[in-house]
């Protein structure tokens, strides 16, 4: 598959699973799931995007998220800190992936509940796959967990 196939895919899964976590959160919460859904936003396409994608060599240019030319036009080269970004990207991701999961378990909708588990394990192992031939890998936190 192409780099910008791929960025479509993954990106309107991201989108998708917004909009549906923002759905369950709020059949549990109302309104306060806007603690989940603008912290979630505000982290994958703001916070991380700056600190991690601006010193990617992906920068201005299309990866497997794509996530590397909303950079270019949200920040200059190099404006975030690296390694607060990779600090940050697993509690982004584990905030954004598990809060809605646990919603969906708690009211009980288990279509819900294998609809986000499907979306989920798609972003972990699109991340993973991309992982093991990502140019800032040797700098990466994910490079202790996959053992190489």
């Amino acid at each position: 598959m192409s780099r910008l196939f791929d960025a479509v895919v993954f990106n309107l899964v991201v989108v998708a699973m917004i909009i549906e976590g923002t759905f369950i959160i709020w059949s549990v919460v109302g309104m306060a799931s806007l603690l989940w859904l603008v912290p979630s936003v505000f982290l994958l396409y703001y916070y991380l995007r700056k600190h991690l994608c601006t010193h990617c060599p992906y920068y201005g240019k299309v990866c497997y998220t794509g996530w590397g030319v909303l950079a270019a036009k949200m920040f200059p080269k190099e404006a975030g800190n690296f390694e607060k970004g990779k600090k940050v990207a697993p509690l982004a991701w584990m905030y954004f992936l598990i809060i809605p999961f646990i919603a969906t378990i708690y009211v009980g909708k288990w279509t819900h509940t294998l609809i986000w588990a499907f979306g989920s394990t798609y972003l972990v192992v699109e991340h993973f796959r991309f992982c093991r031939r990502c140019p800032l890998r040797e700098k990466c936190l994910s490079r202790n967990r996959l053992g190489k």
